[in-house]
């Protein structure tokens, strides 16, 4: 696609001593995108930078939100689990929704601080030039690779099992209303429910974890990526529709 090369020039890119903000990115921009540093990409590059700055704090209420609302559901199923136990199975597959979803809204809470403080060794400098992007793009990085990469595979884990876990609910619900399935088959179904909601996401999550796959995304957090993150098409493309759509409003 048009624009989306990264072009070798003349233009040399800030250093890590420049203060970054959105308008000594806009000027890098122009100048790995070859387009003009007018005034429609100084005000998009510094819009931006509050949005990155936006979706941080909106990503950790929401999370803090969903992973009290989970664990309250917790408390109440172990409550109820003391005094007898789950017998439905509509309980035994919200129990396991809930910490999936525990899981997946705490690995967001502290994605944006998981993600490495400093950019990968090889591939951002390389192609870019420009390392105090990272910077730019994680302004809230305190972690290395060991935490970007558990938090990535928890996550996994949590968004896959709690997508999974919904779908089982909502399949045992078809099973007993629709074809009135007694308990004893419902038990039988439930080996299939918890077998490839659980069996899934732990060896989808290994087989990424071994070829390296959890690394630091364009969300602010770590999750199925290529790395360095910034070097990949996608995430220079998301720069370029960006400029276009802000250009034509």
């Amino acid at each position: 696609m048009e624009g989306t090369n990264v072009t070798n020039n003349s233009t040399v890119a800030p250093t890590n001593a420049t203060r970054i903000n959105g308008t000594t990115v806009a000027a890098f921009i122009a100048n790995i995108y070859d387009i003009p540093l007018d005034e429609t990409l100084t005000e998009t590059m510094i819009n931006l930078e509050q949005v990155l700055q936006d979706r941080y704090v909106v990503a950790k209420v929401f999370s803090f939100l969903s992973a009290m609302g989970s664990a309250s559901i917790l408390f109440s199923l172990a409550v109820k689990c003391h005094k007898k136990k789950l017998e439905r199975t509509f309980d035994r597959l919200l129990l396991c929704l809930c910490v999936s979803d525990f899981i997946s809204s705490v690995s967001i809470f502290v994605g944006s601080w998981c993600v490495p403080a400093k950019s990968p060794s090889t591939g951002l400098e390389e192609a870019l030039g420009y390392p105090s992007f990272w910077d730019y793009w994680y302004p809230d990085a305190v972690g290395n690779i060991g935490t970007c990469t558990a938090q990535g595979f928890f996550l996994y884990i949590g968004t896959c099992g709690s997508a999974l876990f919904t779908g089982c609910i909502a399949i045992s619900f078809l099973l007993q209303v629709k074809f009135l399935f007694p308990e004893k088959k419902m038990r039988i179904a439930e080996y299939y429910f918890f077998g490839i909601s659980t069996g899934f996401p732990l060896l989808g999550s290994v087989f990424i974890l071994t070829d390296q796959g959890f690394n630091a995304a364009p969300t602010g957090f770590c999750f199925v990526y290529p790395s360095p993150s910034t070097c990949s098409e996608h995430f220079q493309d998301n720069f370029y529709y960006w400029y276009h759509f802000n250009e034509s409003i």
